[in-house]
């Protein structure tokens, strides 16, 4: 399952589509206040699939990268955005 997107360092990218951490917005339609909820709601998606990673696969020792982000739940800056091919 983690030859998929490992990185230098001992790490992995965490982009899993399906029952992974992939959430599909279309933020640019939402006001303010609806996009910084589907934000947050995908931000929990990705906290709950790390922990599934470590409790329900057994992987105990990964975990959120401590040295990437300068963010407090250790997530990027800015979500990742994919084109979509439609």
């Amino acid at each position: 399952m983690l030859d998929y997107a490992r990185l230098p360092g001992g790490k992995y990218l965490i982009n899993w589509p399906g029952y992974g951490n992939d959430t599909y917005l279309n933020v640019v339609a939402l006001d303010d206040a609806a996009r910084e909820k589907a934000l947050e709601t995908a931000k929990a998606r990705t906290l709950r699939f790390v922990y599934f990673i470590q409790h329900e696969l057994g992987f105990r020792s990964l975990g959120l990268a401590d040295d990437e982000f300068p963010t407090t739940d250790r997530l990027a800056l800015t979500p990742y955005h994919r084109e979509g091919g439609g």
